[in-house]
């Protein structure tokens, strides 16, 4: 299977060894996909939508072949756009926390504070699309919950709870419980239906 070292990069940038990015893949058109829909992160994605295209540099026998010359095009981290050095498989960085994105308030660098200021530009004066909206019937007929304590039938049970002196969690305790008659610490009895 043939593995594709490619550059991508502006059209005005000229030496793959300090410009763009350089990448490796065995299926070069879904990683095209991959960087174009931003799944391989947003610092690839805008250029792409900044006009960045892409270049097959070398068409390898084996990705063995293609790490070792992208060793060669990114010998350590941070050089062009890539942000880690060739040779091999960047790390996952699954259940791994970025220590600078736990920074706030002065202790953020530049570009973050740059970035949140933006998207708070953004965000300004937006408001929610549900605002304003009104539930259809049917809807709040699944999410309501009905309840008749001694004859009387409550809407909800924060109505029933309400009247009886007790918490929406107590009512809902009597529904696990399947409790049709409840004797009350008072004396009350309470003959409780679930709708």
């Amino acid at each position: 299977m043939t593995t594709i070292l490619y550059w991508l990069r502006y059209d005005e940038h000229t030496d793959p060894e300090t410009e763009g990015y350089i990448g490796v893949s065995s299926k070069f058109n879904d990683r095209v996909y991959s960087h174009k829909k931003g799944y391989s992160g947003k610092h690839i994605f805008n250029r792409i939508n900044n006009g960045a295209s892409f270049e097959i540099l070398h068409e390898c026998d084996t990705e063995e072949e293609a790490y070792q010359l992208e060793e060669k095009y990114r010998p350590e981290d941070m050089i062009g756009w890539n942000l880690c050095k060739g040779g091999g498989n960047p790390p996952s960085r699954a259940g791994k926390v970025c220590e600078a994105s736990l920074k706030t308030g002065d202790d953020r660098s530049e570009a973050q504070k740059r970035s949140s200021a933006e998207h708070s530009a953004r965000m300004k004066g937006r408001t929610s699309p549900r605002k304003g909206a009104k539930l259809e019937q049917s809807t709040i007929d699944k999410f309501t919950k009905k309840v008749i304590i001694n004859g009387k039938t409550y809407d909800s049970y924060s109505e029933a709870a309400e009247e009886y002196g007790v918490s929406q969690a107590c009512i809902t305790v009597w529904k696990r419980k399947d409790s049709k008659v409840i004797k009350r610490r008072n004396g009350d009895i309470l003959n409780v239906e679930f709708l």
